[in-house]
């Protein structure tokens, strides 16, 4: 069973040096052959995580070598379950694509769904880094797909910004391992215990700094606000909804094993709740005076983002709250926005305009029933998961006396929420019945749709019946070294060699 984690990695990523003989026969061909090669990944997530629903946690060694001295892929409940939701939304990301597009489009789509699946296992410092690098190149490519001014210009500032952010990033791993002459993440984590204060404050700082650009954390998320708008609507609903948010994913799973020991825990969690609090005020203001629909939806993911921070914050104290609302915000944002960005991306490029008063003179019912679903459950509208992640994250500054940034941010929210309305009310009250490129386009919104909709009646039902989500966590410090190095998970996990 473990070994399906694996093939979740190579399957795409053969799939993506395929794709030039595959390309040979058509763009049509290339489209489904990426469309199966998702489903087939999305598939072997989902046994993954059942099995890490049911059991422990999964460490997967490869060429016979144990950790720290060979390369291993960890997988924790939620580890598993943000894999099984990153190939969901690449599924169906490649079958609402339209019939617009080449070969060379699916065939970096699929080397992308490689390198996010390997960023999210990885337990292994360099090996992230080169994931991460694969996923940075691959979406400056597919950013500069259309090869126009608009494209290319936001192509080249997303390149710039993020060359300097692995450069930085890559410079923390230097230091890192200068310093204990590992790369393995458990041996790190145990050995970050005895790094000097300075020596742990540059390598955090460096660290925030190189993924948190990837993450759309302010003030480095300059280049989101022009990559979204050029880049084709699959790719800003791919970007939006698992590119920034599986770099933040990394950043706070490095966070969790290298800075959160007891001198450093205060420190960490009030910087990260300050940048949370910048960046999701300073992009929800920006974004209520967007005219242009998909500039308006990428300030809106890097608020969204700000939340996610906030709510890793709150819970280093009160993880009860805070890892909840981590949770159902990171899958509210993956679903909704990736609804959205298929939806307004495909309505704009009918309608050849992205102005609010414009973009959307014809409509499909599938575009309209999304633009209402997604509005409403990113505005944090009951049932929705946006709703529960809010109120969890609310509660939770409460629990630990935040009482004026609770103030705050309601009144930011309610900016979100008159925004997002306008967008979802621009597509309700569409005159014209618009015409999909083909059937794929309206199944992707209407699975986007009723996924939506079920996660919401799930937690309305989870809420009621006490669910305990307390697993659908970072795993602890000490619990992530022990199961690493501990020879019984091996019993649980796999050796590629054996």
């Amino acid at each position: 069973m473990t070994k399906l984690a694996v093939y979740t990695f190579a399957l795409p990523l053969l799939a993506g040096f395929l794709m030039w003989f595959v390309g040979r026969l058509g763009n049509r061909p290339a489209k489904a052959f990426s469309a199966l090669t998702s489903l087939i990944t999305t598939v072997l997530a989902g046994k993954v995580l059942l099995s890490l629903l049911k059991g422990s946690s999964i460490v997967v060694v490869f060429g016979g070598w144990r950790p720290p001295l060979g390369i291993n892929f960890f997988l924790d409940p939620l580890a598993g379950l943000w894999l099984f939701s990153v190939n969901v939304l690449m599924f169906l990301a490649v079958i609402g694509s339209g019939t617009r597009y080449s070969w060379r489009f699916y065939g970096l789509l699929m080397i992308l769904l490689a390198g996010l699946n390997g960023l999210i296992m990885s337990g292994d410092l360099f090996n992230v880094f080169v994931f991460f690098e694969i996923v940075c190149l691959v979406s400056f490519a597919l950013v500069a797909y259309y090869r126009k001014r608009e494209s290319i210009e936001a192509g080249v500032k997303y390149f710039v910004l993020g060359s300097v952010a692995s450069s930085l990033f890559l410079l923390a791993i230097a230091l890192i391992y200068g310093k204990t002459g590992t790369l393995n993440l458990a041996q790190i984590s145990y050995l970050s215990n005895s790094w000097p204060a300075l020596f742990k404050l540059v390598v955090f700082v460096l660290i925030l700094v190189g993924l948190g650009v990837e993450s759309g954390v302010f003030p480095l998320n300059a280049w989101l606000f022009d990559a979204h708008p050029a880049a084709p609507f699959p790719v800003s609903a791919l970007l939006s909804g698992i590119v920034i948010e599986s770099a933040l994913y990394v950043l706070l799973r490095l966070v969790g094993l290298f800075f959160l020991d007891k001198g450093a825990v205060l420190l960490v969690g009030q910087t990260l709740l300050l940048l949370g609090v910048l960046t999701f005020v300073v992009a929800e203001i920006v974004g209520f005076y967007q005219r242009d629909v998909k500039r308006a939806l990428a300030y809106s993911s890097a608020g969204q983002i700000g939340l996610m921070l906030m709510a890793f914050a709150v819970g280093l104290s009160r993880p009860d709250l805070g890892s909840v609302a981590l949770v159902l915000l990171f899958l509210n944002h993956l679903l909704a926005k990736g609804g959205l960005f298929l939806s307004v991306g495909a309505v704009s490029d009918r309608s050849g305009s992205r102005d609010l008063d414009r973009f959307a003179e014809e409509c499909a019912f599938s575009d309209k029933v999304v633009g209402l679903v997604g509005g409403l459950s990113l505005v944090g509208a009951p049932p929705f998961l946006g709703f529960w992640g809010k109120v969890a994250l609310v509660f939770g500054l409460l629990a630990i006396n935040m009482y004026a940034l609770v103030g705050i941010v309601l009144a930011v929210m309610v900016l979100e929420a008159i925004y997002l309305m306008r967008i979802s009310s621009a597509m309700l009250t569409a005159k014209g019945e618009g015409r999909q490129d083909c059937p794929g386009q309206a199944l992707s919104l209407w699975v986007l749709s009723l996924l939506m909709l079920g996660a919401g009646v799930l937690a309305v039902y989870g809420v009621k019946k006490g669910v305990d989500l307390s697993r659908l966590r970072f795993t602890p410090k000490q619990e992530y070294i022990q199961t690493v190095y501990d020879v019984s998970a091996y019993k649980g996990g796999v050796d590629i060699d054996g």
